[in-house]
């Protein structure tokens, strides 16, 4: 009688069960990866625009409430929105904003930050107008980008 053991049978059968037994392996997202996420959120009601400075304005009245300065700003384009937009802008559209900030207090240095004719990264709050008929756009902040 011959008895035949082989092992090369049982390590083949052990390797494929342990193939089965690996779970795959799960990214972790790295820290830039979750700092780029915040940095595109954006609260709700709010617009981030990009445009050219067409005008400033002061002691404005836009939709029944009083401004110390405003600005009529050329949209070149929407960056990011946030929730709730009741009437969204377009790219080419111009548009009427009133200065909310404390910078709009001292308007001879407002105009001298705020150049007509030069592109400004802008954060706007939409708002509705007493009448609910149009709507009312705010800067939050500014920044120019030439």
């Amino acid at each position: 009688m011959v008895v035949l053991v082989s092992c090369k049978t049982n390590t083949v059968a052990q390797e494929k069960q342990s193939e089965k037994n690996t779970k795959p392996k799960v990214e972790k997202p790295k820290l830039d990866d979750i700092q780029d996420q915040q940095n595109q959120r954006i609260d709700p009601s709010t617009i981030l625009i990009t445009g050219s400075i067409q005008g400033v304005f002061k002691d404005s009245n836009i939709c029944g409430k009083s401004y110390k300065a405003s600005a009529i700003l050329k949209v070149k384009q929407i960056v990011n929105t946030g929730s709730g937009i009741v009437n969204p802008i377009s790219a080419g559209q111009e548009v009427r904003l009133g200065f909310i900030s404390p910078k709009a207090n001292d308007f001879e240095s407002l105009k001298k930050e705020v150049v007509v004719g030069k592109e400004f990264s802008i954060k706007v709050m939409e708002g509705l107008c007493p009448d609910m008929g149009q709507t009312l756009y705010e800067i939050l902040n500014f920044q120019l980008l030439n």
